[in-house]
């Protein structure tokens, strides 16, 4: 019997998800991890504070770079402490297709 995984339905297949690492979730990780086996799903390391890094005008974390390249599904895993801060981080990634 094959077990497969959905969210959001969305198939997941392999039922296998790579966690974020802080540090270590790059483009050169996920592509490393893609060359050995990989995972049905990927995400990116934790982004913090986008809203904030945008209305300073600076460039978006490095670890953003390319997502919108890489096989789909991937989640870009972002962190805020304000909900509404949340919500409006949510709108600039969304444009990656993640």
């Amino acid at each position: 019997m094959t077990v497969s995984l959905h969210i959001a339905g969305l198939r997941i297949d392999p039922p296998l998800l790579a966690a974020p690492m802080a540090g270590f979730s790059n483009d050169a990780f996920r592509s490393l991890v893609r060359r050995w086996g990989g995972a049905a799903v990927y995400q990116t390391a934790q982004c913090a504070g986008l809203q904030a890094i945008e209305a300073r005008g600076e460039e978006r974390p490095d670890r953003l770079w390319g997502v919108n390249t890489e096989p789909q599904p991937l989640g870009i895993q972002l962190w805020d402490n304000n909900g509404g801060a949340m919500a409006a981080a949510g709108k600039p990634v969304n444009g990656y297709g993640c």
